[in-house]
């Protein structure tokens, strides 16, 4: 009997198949983990570009003077607005009504797709922020209820959450915003 110490050709097809099959299986997770944490990434910077807009306008309600006439609601209707525009503090965190120096006018609105904060000092300077870019395709409500108090709204942001390989995800956001030195309705 002729022992011999190699393989046969019936192996090495095997081992060759079985190292294709692992390094198949290897890449198709990488490409996985990939696509998910991308998608996770996109979701999570959606999250907080949302949630940094609702803070926002919740701080310039909280301090509000004032409603732009536009602005305004019927109090004896539910209605909804894609816009808002008020006056209050340049710095929310120390709010001094009576300083009239101290305010700005500020407007929320979508513009060429983006969620937009237009803020305009005393001496007449512009500034504008993107607080949620157009690739998120972001929309913006304010809801006054009837049953709601005079100086109460509901702000509702909707965004689309990209999601490559998957499909896209619709994340919505409310937030109860209360006005404390002017009511919202005419």
């Amino acid at each position: 009997m002729n022992l011999s110490k190699g393989l046969t050709l019936v192996e090495l097809i095997l081992a060759a198949v079985l190292s294709v099959v692992a390094a198949v299986t290897v890449i198709s997770g990488y490409n996985f983990l990939f696509t998910q944490t991308k998608s996770g990434i996109g979701r999570g910077n959606l999250n907080l570009q949302m949630d940094y807009a609702l803070e926002k306008i919740r701080l310039q309600c909280l301090s509000a003077s004032a409603v732009a006439e536009g602005s305004l609601f019927d109090a004896g209707q539910t209605s909804l607005k894609d816009s808002l525009c008020l006056t209050g503090e340049n710095d929310p965190y120390n709010i001094d009504i009576e300083d009239k120096n101290n305010d700005r006018d500020y407007c929320y609105y979508v513009e060429d797709d983006d969620l937009m904060l237009s803020a305009e000092d005393a001496s007449g300077n512009i500034s504008t922020e993107v607080l949620i870019g157009e690739r998120f395709n972001p929309k913006i409500t304010f809801e006054y209820a009837l049953d709601s108090e005079p100086n109460y709204l509901t702000v509702a942001i909707t965004a689309t959450a990209r999601n490559p390989g998957a499909q896209d995800r619709l994340i919505v956001k409310k937030e109860g915003i209360r006005f404390w030195y002017t009511t919202v309705t005419q």
